[in-house]
């Protein structure tokens, strides 16, 4: 018999995928955007940031797509907002460059602002 793949991989995958592009995307206008500031074209920077910050707005909720915390106190597992989590300090990677595994975040159900661990899907 053939190993086939889980629909929920494949979607995972597709999730990643558009991430990357998006993400990808976003930084390309954004770079444009400054070009244009540069050369005082205004009306492109202005339409080149618009759409690379709605294509992050986009992005944001899918990286963090089915991320769950644990309290590192009371061991309590939980979720939280995707654009909350996004701005959190020492969330996106360390020096080396490697996705980080402790976030800053207060716990719902202790209310204590620690390291908690991120467990992926």
């Amino acid at each position: 018999m053939k190993n086939k793949k889980s629909p929920r991989s494949f979607l995972d995958n597709v999730c990643t995928y558009v991430t990357i592009i998006l993400g990808s995307l976003s930084g390309i206008l954004f770079a444009f955007s400054i070009v244009c500031a540069v050369n005082h074209s205004w009306t492109e920077f202005g339409i080149y940031l618009a759409i690379a910050i709605v294509l992050l707005i986009i992005t944001i909720p899918l990286m963090f797509r089915g991320d769950i915390y644990k309290c590192p106190k009371c061991g309590h597992e939980f979720k939280i907002n995707p654009y909350k989590l996004f701005f959190t300090k020492g969330m996106l990677c360390d020096l080396e460059g490697t996705p980080t595994k402790y976030v800053k975040l207060k716990c719902p159900k202790c209310h204590s602002k620690d390291y908690c661990k991120r467990r992926w899907k």
